[in-house]
């Protein structure tokens, strides 16, 4: 299984500091996930899936952008 708080750490090099929100909440869920019980994993990858799909997701027209290198990490997509 992937590490969430590894994941999001890869995204976060990426999105740019322009996405404020974006990364507080990423970061705010990599913190929750990093400090609750195994069993509530799931929970996080949901919560930061849609924090995705609000922010990242809906933008994917660009294939060379920021978002869709997001959108590889994600899927743990090789390029």
């Amino acid at each position: 299984m992937r590490d969430l708080g590894k994941v999001i750490d890869s995204m976060l090099e990426i999105i740019p500091g322009s996405e404020e929100e974006l990364i507080s909440e990423l970061k705010d869920v990599r913190g929750s996930y990093l400090y609750s019980a195994p069993e509530l994993a799931t929970t996080f990858w949901e919560l930061a899936f849609e924090h995705l799909c609000e922010h990242v997701f809906p933008n994917l027209d660009d294939k060379t952008g920021w978002q869709e290198k997001v959108r590889r990490i994600w899927v743990d997509e090789k390029e």
